[in-house]
């Protein structure tokens, strides 16, 4: 789509009647255009051109930005987990485990609290390792359900 050049400003001594009637008709079109330009894009589905006003800023004034990449400050990702204070430590074990399972360390699920004050869980997961080489790990669901919750109040 072509860009609709801008009426230059007349000097005083070229402004006729008939140069400052013409000048009027061509930005009556010009708007008459662009309406008719946002109603076929509303009828086709699409979004009318936005009415954006001018900033207030000087020509060739532009905002520095200090992050050369475009991320806004924080967007960073990292571990939630990481630096969070650990209140109280639940070893879960399942509740059958086959002889000779081998005990495989845990899972670890952490659980965010507030209980007038932060309150952090941190739920260890037992996992064994059967003599079939399959795991068994401790569901976690089971302990930390509303009622298990509701003991902290």
């Amino acid at each position: 789509m072509s860009k609709i050049p801008k009426i230059p400003d007349i000097p005083e001594e070229e402004r006729t009647p008939l140069v400052v009637h013409l000048v009027e008709v061509l930005r009556y079109q010009s708007e008459l255009i662009q309406r008719l330009r946002d109603e076929i894009a509303i009828l086709k589905g699409d979004k009318p051109r936005p009415n954006i006003k001018p900033s207030g800023m000087e020509k060739g004034e532009k905002k520095s930005n200090d992050s050369s990449d475009g991320k806004r400050p924080g967007s960073a990702k990292c571990s939630k987990t990481k630096e969070l204070e650990i209140h109280e430590v639940f070893p879960i074990s399942p509740e059958h485990i086959p002889e000779g399972s081998l005990f495989k360390g845990y899972k670890e699920f952490a659980v965010q609290g507030i209980i007038i004050k932060p309150h952090n869980i941190l739920y260890c997961l037992k996992r064994w390792r059967k003599p079939d080489d399959s795991l068994i790990i401790c569901l976690l669901y089971y302990f930390a359900t509303f009622w298990e919750m509701n003991r902290l109040f």
